[in-house]
């Protein structure tokens, strides 16, 4: 059992990433559909660290 556990955990963390890359892309596909300037003040702090993930995405 821990022979399996050991050879699932590469296989899990791929899949967590490809999950987490979709959710953001989902955020990013959210924020363009609905831009208003409330969304805008409240996201500017995070607008820099959202532009490192979609640049990260493209990578992909």
């Amino acid at each position: 059992m821990k022979r399996s556990e050991s050879q699932a955990s590469p296989e899990n963390s791929s899949v967590r990433r490809k999950s987490a890359a979709s959710f953001s892309a989902m955020i990013l596909w959210v924020m363009t559909l609905f831009k208003t300037k409330i969304q805008i003040i409240l996201l500017q702090p995070f607008s820099e660290e959202i532009m490192i993930l979609f640049q990260n995405l493209s990578f992909y």
